[in-house]
């Protein structure tokens, strides 16, 4: 733990990453007080979004967001709730000419997953993390996000 803790330390003050907490307070200035936003394990960025925002990680959701996902209704789960934004982890910078991006929701209950994709030109926040060497967090209007089915 402490090898971690002091690789996420060296990164942060390098410019390298940002804490949960600046993660949360800049998704917060990129959205509005009345936008929804959807995204899993962002606990604390999310406290410091000040933005309601639906658990999407499998920890605390319901039984109708997994059915959502093992039926590939998820497009229509986030339509219902108004989600506006979408936030998410990718191993990578975004590729603006890579194409959409594929970001697969699995279920935690379910043996089950839907796909959102995602155009790079939605992206409106991207910034290296401290949860792993080279991840980044995006946030993403959903108006420009479809969900593929996947056979």
């Amino acid at each position: 733990k402490l090898q971690v803790t002091s690789d996420r330390w060296r990164r942060m003050a390098a410019g390298e990453a940002v804490d949960d907490a600046t993660l949360g307070r800049e998704i917060r200035a990129a959205t509005g007080p009345n936008d929804v936003l959807y995204g899993g394990a962002f606990g604390i960025a999310g406290l410091f979004a000040d933005r309601a925002w639906i658990n999407g990680d499998g920890v605390i959701n319901t039984l109708e967001y997994q059915e959502a996902l093992r039926d590939r209704h998820l497009r229509e789960y986030l339509d219902q709730r108004k989600v506006t934004h979408v936030v998410f982890v990718l191993p990578a910078p975004v590729d603006s000419t890579a194409g959409p991006i594929e970001v697969r929701v699995r279920s935690g209950l379910f043996e089950a997953f839907d796909v959102i994709e995602v155009d790079p030109s939605d992206v409106i926040l991207e910034r290296p993390t401290v949860r792993g060497l080279g991840q980044v967090v995006l946030a993403h209007r959903s108006a420009g996000a479809s969900l593929r089915r996947d056979q």
